[in-house]
């Protein structure tokens, strides 16, 4: 299944390992590290447009995105329940 994830960006939703809550996380030294060596290897899209909410860890791409933690994650649950799979 595909979820927008904003900027008229999509993704499989198979892809996903964590979906964060941006303000919740990127005050730890850990997670500003994670996404510099995202950045620093080409891996990191940011479609927040300056309104960071989100972050998607993928299989092998980190996505900022300006969509909610919790809509994103009600479109993913949403999308299993009606399939049955992610």
């Amino acid at each position: 299944m595909l979820l927008h994830v904003g900027s008229q960006v999509a993704i499989m939703t198979k892809e996903i390992v964590a979906i964060l809550n941006y303000k919740a996380v990127i005050g730890s030294p850990a997670t500003k590290e994670f996404i510099e060596v995202a950045r620093a290897e080409k891996r990191l899209t940011d479609v927040s447009d300056g309104q960071r909410e989100s972050i998607l860890v993928l299989d092998n791409e980190v996505i900022i995105s300006p969509i909610a933690t919790s809509t994103l994650r009600k479109r993913v649950t949403a999308d299993v329940s009606a399939h049955g799979r992610i």
